[in-house]
C-alpha cells in the first residue's frame, strides 16, 4: 500500500506541535468538545458489546486512554508520531504503546476484541489510504472496529462550500457523503453496525463515530 501520507499527518512528529496539542482542549469550549467524544466513544464500545481487549489507534498523547483503559480492559495505543507517544507514555505509565503505521499494523489477525481510530481519516484525503487503514483494523479486530469519520450532510460542511464557491475558502471540503462512506466499509470488507453522531444537533457537526464489524 504506497499512497502518499498527507502532510496535515506529518505534523505531528513535530515535538513542537505535540507539546502544543492540549491547547485545542483548554478552556469550557474544548473541555465540551472532550466530553462529547467521550460520550459518543462510550457509546460505540456499549454497541461492540462492551470489547475487553481495544486497540487505540491512532492513540496521539493518549487523549483518550484513561477511557479505553478503564476497568479490567486491556489496552494498546499505537501511533507513528514518536513525540506524541512520548507524551502518552509519560501521562499514563501504566498503558502499553507502541510506535505503527495505521496502514501496515504489527499486530496478528484478531489480536484484539476492538479498534478504536479516532481523529485521523478526516486527514487522509486519498481514499486508497483510507481504506487500507479500515482493512487494517478490520484484520487485527475480532469483534470490530470504531471509526472516527466527517460527512457532508451538515451546515457546517455546506457553509465551507459556499466559502470556497466565493474564493473566500483555498480547496473544497473533502467531506465524504455517508453512502461513500458505507462504500468505503463495504470495499474494506466492513458493515455498519451503528451511526453515532458526535454533537447532539447532527446537522451542525460533521462528525460521527461509525461502528463496523467484518463482513
Amino acid at each position: 500500500m504506497n499512497a502518499p501520507r498527507d502532510a496535515k499527518l506529518e505534523v505531528y512528529s513535530d515535538p513542537r506541535v505535540a507539546a502544543e496539542y492540549d491547547k485545542r482542549w483548554d478552556g469550557a469550549l474544548g473541555r465540551a468538545r472532550n466530553a462529547r467524544k467521550a460520550r459518543a466513544i462510550r457509546g460505540a464500545l456499549a454497541a461492540l458489546g462492551s470489547p475487553d481487549v481495544v486497540l487505540d489507534a491512532p492513540c496521539g498523547n493518549g487523549r483518550f486512554s484513561a477511557l479505553l483503559s478503564s476497568g479490567e480492559r486491556r489496552y494498546v495505543g499505537a501511533d507513528l508520531a514518536l513525540p506524541m507517544l512520548a507524551d502518552a507514555r509519560a501521562r499514563h505509565a501504566a498503558c502499553a504503546y507502541v510506535a505503527a503505521d495505521l496502514a501496515r499494523l504489527p499486530f496478528a489477525d484478531r489480536a484484539f476484541e476492538a479498534a478504536v481510530c479516532i481523529r485521523f481519516l478526516h486527514l487522509v484525503r486519498a481514499r486508497e489510504l483510507r481504506i487500507a487503514v479500515l482493512r487494517e483494523l478490520a484484520r487485527v479486530s475480532s469483534i470490530g472496529i470504531v471509526v472516527d469519520y466527517r460527512h457532508s450532510r451538515t451546515l457546517r460542511v455546506l457553509g465551507r462550500r459556499v466559502r470556497h464557491a466565493l474564493g473566500l475558502r483555498d480547496r473544497a471540503p473533502s467531506n465524504p457523503s455517508p453512502d461513500a462512506i458505507r462504500a468505503e466499509l463495504a470495499e474494506a470488507g466492513l458493515e455498519e453496525l451503528a451511526w453515532i453522531p458526535v454533537h447532539r444537533a447532527p446537522w451542525l457537526s460533521d462528525k460521527v463515530l461509525v461502528v463496523a464489524r467484518a463482513r
